[in-house]
């Protein structure tokens, strides 16, 4: 059977080199293939004529390692929460004076600790606090707003009032437009306080990195691409 007229190309992939040698023609499974990631597998462009012969012959029933390893590696990335159509976002804020918009001279600090549910649009929160100044007055999610700028109330936060140190708990369910504002970095905690009315701190909210034990894992799977091509060269 001849292959038709796209051949592979040596080039650069999203995930890895082409060496120059492979330069060989596309037979059914690999234009398949090519149809499916086309970045992700190997650049392809049309040329004249068949280069059936150029195929080694194990080839023809065997799929090539590095293709193999790119479909695993992707598989990976898929399965990643937040690349996925459903997922649950785990968030962070460090809340102190200094974010503060003007910043607050104070030894009060906060520890926020968030989820979030993108099918049932639920926003959680761990909210703690310590050393203010003032006692608390009052305290909200505000945005959307980057580091240094102010926005309105999005969300109440109900905390203990008249202290200066204590925890928060609690739940909202927020909009699409919130989310995506949310899942921006745009969301910010501030506590209120008779000190500082405006609020005494105030930490933004950020969405947690993809844990390092993930890429781990696509570095081994491309320590083990790089075994399958020094073998096969």
């Amino acid at each position: 059977m001849c292959c038709t007229d796209v051949t592979v190309r040596a080039g650069r992939g999203l995930l890895f080199d082409l060496p120059e040698e492979k330069i060989t023609c596309i037979c059914r499974k690999r234009e398949f293939l090519a149809t499916l990631w086309p970045v992700f597998v190997f650049p392809a462009v049309k040329k004249p004529g068949c280069y059936h012969n150029k195929l080694l012959k194990e080839e023809e029933n065997t799929m090539d390692p590095m293709i193999f390893m790119r479909a695993v590696v992707i598989s990976a990335v898929l399965a990643v929460p937040g690349w996925s159509q459903a997922a649950t976002y785990s968030l962070f804020a460090s809340l102190d004076g200094l974010q503060e918009v003007p910043p607050v001279a104070t030894p009060g600090t906060g520890t926020g600790v968030m989820t979030y549910d993108d099918v049932s649009n639920l926003l959680s929160w761990n909210i703690t606090f310590s050393d203010l100044i003032g006692t608390t007055t009052d305290a909200h999610f505000h945005g959307p707003a980057a580091f240094g700028v102010s926005a309105g109330v999005q969300v109440p936060i109900s905390i203990p009032l008249g202290v200066t140190s204590g925890m928060a708990s609690g739940s909202a369910t927020i909009s699409d437009t919130q989310e995506t504002q949310l899942l921006s970095d745009l969301w910010y905690i501030n506590i209120h306080t008779n000190f500082k009315t405006g609020g005494e701190i105030r930490g933004q909210v950020q969405v947690v990195p993809i844990p390092a034990a993930v890429w781990l894992f696509g570095s081994g799977l491309l320590g083990l691409a790089a075994l399958a091509r020094r073998r096969k060269s």
